[in-house]
């Protein structure tokens, strides 16, 4: 997984480049839009600022040779380019939001988050 993050609007925003061409984007720690595809993707939501006023955040994914890269745009001007970094999974952490799961029962193969409700892989014993 590939991941870059910042600050906009007063929110922090993360892009991740997964698996099988998944592209996701969270906002303040939770998932707010996905897709699948490959080449440039690019996923827009609607984001208010600390006046409550509406923007439209468009992010846009680029797959380059050996590098991933996200634009990040809004009400349609640039405001960042980063690139994104490796990040290896977390063994014992929930994938989607962080939170520890450290002492949980799985059930089925899996544990069931207390923070954000989604699945993850149960650590193998």
């Amino acid at each position: 997984m590939y991941v870059a993050s910042t600050e906009i609007l007063g929110h922090l925003l993360e892009a991740r480049f997964e698996s099988w061409w998944r592209k996701s984007l969270r906002v303040d720690g939770r998932e707010v839009a996905a897709k699948r595809g490959i080449g440039e993707t690019s996923l827009t939501i609607d984001l208010s600022d600390h006046d409550d006023k509406p923007h439209l955040v468009e992010v846009v994914f680029t797959a380059g040779m050996f590098s991933y890269k996200v634009r990040i745009l809004i009400d349609g001007a640039c405001v960042e380019e980063l690139t994104m970094t490796s990040k290896p999974p977390v063994v014992g952490v929930c994938r989607h939001c962080g939170y520890a799961l450290k002492g949980l029962r799985p059930e089925n193969d899996e544990i069931q988050c207390p923070e954000c409700g989604r699945h993850s892989a149960a650590p193998k014993t």
